[in-house]
């Protein structure tokens, strides 16, 4: 008895071993948002800081994302090149943080954004030579432009960008779901490394992920297949990274610079290359004003059709990634399609 009773005793005053709490985990825009959902499933929630209403170029942090941003434990970013505003409130309001650059990760695919608004084709990004390829999307190795990036695959943030040359880096880079891809991997190491009790899970979540993001890059392709080569005209260069993916071509933007109404000048190249017939496809986007556009585009010489970039149109969470890019396509192929 007594043994029984010293034994219940001690067993009542040993607690079960807690779970162990999940990080508290910030995103900077809604696509980011979306991976980072998907990869941490059902251990935890990421807060996301920029709705996709917004623009990142220029939107501001509400007292209650100032809040989330000083309690987290990982916050992931684009980059200081979508929003130098961000980076820099970042550092007041949450110094030990650690930040994910996303766009400094060695596997990312990175970019150059057009000179001076609508001025021809697109210059490829000076980065791929060939969209054909790039058909096998997990080989994220094989691009030289990379090769001093390599030590930096331990996703580390460097103030500054040391050793990298970003000026001009176009940091619309979600748009090519290759980056989406090579970002669950980063997304679910970093995860992993904060909180180890749940880094099976990040990681298998991450591989299941990407299985679904080559699917649907695939199914983009073949959507996209029979515009490759036709041009388009956008209010603003965020869309090269779509572009080179899926085989369509950028002749510039109708703004030259980001978050910025576009110049008089601006507007005479827009509608030069409409006049000339060189595009009759224009985007537009939710998060600008469509007066420019339509001061131009007035008598229907061009084919005007809004294009959501951020998922403006979409419910924030894990499901938003892929209807993000799949109503990119489906606005590409109506706005292509007349123009065809």
């Amino acid at each position: 008895m007594t043994r029984s009773l010293t034994l219940a005793a001690i067993l009542g005053f040993v607690p079960l071993a807690a779970a162990a709490e999940p990080p508290n985990v910030v995103a900077d825009i809604a696509p980011v948002h979306a991976l980072v959902a998907q990869v941490m499933g059902g251990v935890g929630a990421p807060a996301l800081l920029i709705p996709p209403t917004q623009s990142p170029h220029t939107s501001s942090l509400k007292p209650s994302d100032a809040a989330a941003v000083q309690e987290a434990d990982i916050i992931f970013i684009i980059g200081s090149e979508l929003t130098p505003w961000l980076t820099e409130r970042i550092a007041t309001l949450s110094p030990d943080a650690r930040v994910v650059d996303l766009l400094d990760h060695a596997a990312v695919q990175r970019s150059f954004a057009q000179e001076g608004g609508a001025q021809g084709d697109h210059d490829e990004h000076g980065a791929e030579d060939d969209h054909e390829e790039h058909d096998d999307h997990a080989d994220h190795d094989d691009h030289a432009e990379h090769d001093d990036h390599e030590d930096h695959a331990d996703s580390e943030t460097h103030e500054g960008h040391e050793g990298h040359d970003h000026d001009g880096l176009d940091p619309h880079a979600w748009l090519d779901p290759r980056n989406a891809e090579a970002w669950l991997a980063v997304i679910a190491e970093e995860l992993s490394m904060r909180d180890p009790d749940n880094a099976e899970q990040y990681r298998e979540a991450a591989r299941t992920h990407s299985g679904a993001l080559r699917g649907l890059a695939g199914e983009i392709t073949a959507r996209l297949a029979p515009f490759e080569g036709q041009k388009f005209l956008s209010y603003h260069d965020a869309y090269g990274y779509f572009a080179d993916r899926f085989g369509v071509v950028s002749t510039g933007s109708l703004a030259s610079n980001e978050g910025a109404a576009p110049s008089a000048a601006d507007m005479r190249r827009a509608q030069g290359l409409i006049g000339s017939g060189e595009v009759s496809c224009v985007f537009t986007e939710p998060q600008f004003s469509a007066n420019s556009l339509a001061a131009i585009t007035d008598g229907g010489a061009v084919n005007v059709v809004e294009v959501d970039p951020l998922g403006a149109r979409q419910t924030p969470g894990a499901a938003l990634y892929a209807a993000l890019i799949k109503d990119m396509a489906a606005s590409f192929e109506t706005c292509l399609a007349k123009s065809g």
